[in-house]
């Protein structure tokens, strides 16, 4: 529709350059004359940019800002990135079996407090307001919400690396606290669930196997530490030394070889495996400190459109539901850092981060579908999700929890 409404314009110009032309003697200088038609030639540049824009496909700007470290791109991974067919077969038998030997209904329970909270964390649903008022800030527009002075708090927390690690502005410490009893029975047999106090930094819960599981090729035997809180409300599954990641690992070689891969280490381009129950979250942030390249996600959910991939989006922001065998693809662009969430409701969602080659990226977007690609694009986040989780927090509330 741009482009037909351009011709008018295109001719106007046209008939300008022609004149001005044909009375170039009478009109001007001859001096002139080189500066007129250096403005029509960078006048016909700038309408012919102006008409490619205009010709694009929604898909093609999607893809386009996808490119630059500004979008995302989601897609059934079966149809454009067929080669990670057996990196998701891994991933969800290790997803199966370590739902069925830790039973986490509700991330609520385990929700990690601000830094000085950590007796709160000792017994369960102790940093439920906390975990609550980060769910909701993704779950709500940003253009509706705090907006840029949230991205700035959370900015902030991102340059301490989240609360752990090298980044923080103080040595964090590495002291043990016992959890209650009825936390660690809500747990189930499976597990001995450990309080890490790294106080002055955020500190945070490690899972470790008893070695009763009939799932010892996931958690592993007794003593083994398999999993953690992943910063305020999910959790991460080990990655140095974790069973089931060193098998994704050796998958993702497998399946994409050194030119499929943005590292030659696998155990550099496996991201992590990423456990979201029903109310977890992973709170605003950029992966501004990574090297620059293409993340693919896989996410393995057990009910569609009940969690989310949320981005920022302008000055707002969209959440692209979950879908069975989504996929969602971005670039880290360090320079250009693209704000980005995920949050799940009703669902366990589980998934896998694998960093890849341009080139293999380069095939994935020539793969697209684009009619799937747009029926695939985010949306404002929905307000009755959010209604939602605020009823949950009042209910865990009213339980003096």
């Amino acid at each position: 529709r741009l482009a037909m409404a351009s011709k008018p314009l295109t001719s106007v110009v046209l008939a300008f350059c022609r004149r001005v032309w044909k009375n170039r003697a009478n009109l001007f200088p001859r001096w002139d004359v080189a500066v007129v038609l250096l403005a029509c030639i960078l006048g016909g540049v700038w309408l012919l940019r102006f008409l490619w824009r205009a010709m694009r496909t929604d898909a093609e700007i999607l893809i386009d800002l996808a490119v630059a470290g500004q979008g995302v791109l989601t897609f059934d991974w079966k149809e454009a990135a067929p080669e990670l067919l057996p990196v998701w077969e891994e991933m969800q038998r290790c997803s199966q079996a370590m739902l069925e030997a830790v039973p986490v209904t509700d991330m609520s329970l385990l929700y990690t407090c601000e830094i000085g909270g950590e007796q709160k964390m000792r017994r369960g649903r102790g940093c439920t307001d906390e975990g609550f008022k980060h769910l909701n800030r993704i779950l709500i527009p940003l253009d509706e919400g705090e907006g840029h002075h949230m991205l700035e708090e959370y900015a902030a927390f991102e340059k301490e690396d989240r609360g752990h690690g090298k980044g923080a502005t103080e040595k964090c410490g590495s002291t043990q606290l016992q959890v209650e009893d009825e936390l660690q029975e809500a747990l189930g047999q499976n597990l001995t669930l450990e309080l890490d106090n790294l106080s002055p930094c955020h500190s945070r819960y490690r899972f470790v196997s008893t070695g009763s599981s009939s799932h010892q090729g996931v958690i592993g035997m007794k003593g083994h530490h398999f999993a953690t809180t992943h910063h305020l409300g999910s959790i991460s599954y080990k990655k140095e030394k974790g069973l089931c990641s060193k098998r994704i690992a050796t998958k993702i070689q497998e399946a994409l070889g050194q030119a499929g891969m943005q590292y030659s280490d696998p155990f550099r381009s496996f991201r992590g495996l990423y456990w979201y129950p029903p109310f977890g979250f992973t709170e605003w942030h950029t992966d501004g400190n990574h090297v620059s390249g293409w993340r693919i996600y896989l996410a393995d959910i057990d009910v569609e459109n009940t969690s989310f991939f949320v981005h920022r989006s302008g000055d707002s922001s969209l959440a692209v539901p979950d879908r069975f065998g989504q996929a969602n693809m971005f670039r880290v662009v360090p320079s250009q850092p693209l704000w980005h969430a995920v949050a799940s409701v009703h669902a366990q969602r589980v998934s896998v981060g694998v960093a890849v080659s341009e080139a293999f990226a380069k095939r994935v977007i020539s793969r697209l579908n684009h009619p799937d690609l747009l029926d695939r694009v985010g949306v404002k986040p929905w307000p009755e999700l959010t209604e939602e989780v605020e009823r949950h927090r009042l209910r865990m509330q009213a339980q003096g929890r």
